[in-house]
């Protein structure tokens, strides 16, 4: 009976093995976690809008713009794997088209829809296909919407205009 009890609670305490963050249109609307409207709004760490708009890390709109791996618009347009344009159009897993349109789980029309879990990449792959306007649904609007807000702000932060770069990126590639 002890063996029995002392088991259960070992396997109560043990990390869990299925990823990342609760995501899907309840979430958005009624969750309170890190993929939820309210996270957005009103959260101060990554994935929140406050975090897009002020942070400097992969994710955030600077990296966007300044970094060179998956999250930024460098990656979109040169990278290969997920969160790039290549990946997207040419990808069959989680991260391309063929998924969101007839996959299942994170980062496809039928997970956003009935509810899914996402890893901190999904996350970020997810986001990067948004400001790509690939994918239309309501937390791109919102980051989208943030987007220009930072974009209206950033002024000339380099030789080229943040503007430029993601009117390149959101282009459909040759």
């Amino acid at each position: 009976m002890l063996a029995a009890a002392l088991a259960a609670a070992v396997l109560a305490a043990a990390p869990q093995t299925s990823p990342g963050y609760a995501w899907g249109e309840r979430e958005w609307d009624d969750g309170r976690g890190p993929l939820s409207r309210h996270y957005f709004e009103y959260g101060d760490r990554y994935p929140s809008g406050h975090d897009l708009f002020y942070g400097d890390r992969t994710g955030s709109f600077y990296y966007l713009v300044f970094g060179n791996r998956s999250g930024s618009a460098y990656f979109w347009r040169y990278g290969r794997e997920a969160g790039s344009s290549y990946f997207w159009r040419y990808g069959r897993t989680a991260g391309s088209e063929y998924h969101w349109r007839y996959g299942r789980g994170c980062l496809s029309e039928t997970g956003w829809r009935e509810g899914a879990a996402c890893t901190a990449a999904e996350v970020v792959a997810f986001q990067t296909a948004c400001i790509a306007q690939v994918i239309d649904i309501a937390p791109c609007r919102a980051i989208n919407a943030r987007l220009d807000a930072w974009l209206a702000n950033a002024g000339t932060m380099s030789s080229r205009p943040p503007a430029d770069v993601v009117t390149e990126m959101r282009r459909a590639p040759d």
